[in-house]
């Protein structure tokens, strides 16, 4: 068996006995009544600005760029839509138009002469599925070279 250690004690130096007592407190005076809620201070005026010096005169302005062929916004862009109805089958129809373009029977049908007609207008084609959701979008506007 193996013997254990003696475990060494740390030294600490003992606490000096108090000589003195403390003097007795003395009595609190009164708590003061609670303050009035103070109005909220207006700010300061701001100081007006100095007035600006004379203004240097400019270099010579530069010419005018040519003005580059730009896609047309989103907002206004033809967009043609290929929908299911229950009554017509697969309609392609221009979101701005109240009747449909065209009804096909098959999807894929709908779907080329969508693709057609946002080809020609520079617009974009945008296919749903039977529940209404996005299944594709086909852009046709003009690239950048």
């Amino acid at each position: 068996m193996a013997k254990a250690k003696p475990v060494k004690k740390s030294a600490k130096p003992k606490a000096k006995p108090r000589a003195k007592a403390k003097p007795a407190a003395k009595p609190r005076a009164k708590a003061k009544p609670a303050a009035k809620p103070r109005a909220k201070a207006k700010p300061a005026a701001k100081p007006r600005a100095k007035a600006k010096p004379a203004a240097k005169p400019r270099a010579k302005a530069k010419p005018a760029a040519k003005p580059r062929a730009k896609a047309k916004p989103a907002a206004a862009r033809k967009v043609y839509a290929v929908r299911f109805s229950k009554a017509a089958g697969w309609q392609v129809k221009e979101k701005s138009a109240k009747a449909p373009a065209a009804s096909f029977a098959k999807k894929p049908d709908a779907v080329a002469r969508a693709k057609a007609m946002a080809t020609k207008a520079k617009g974009q084609a945008v296919v749903y599925k039977l529940d209404g959701k996005i299944q594709d979008r086909f852009d046709y506007a003009a690239k950048k070279k």
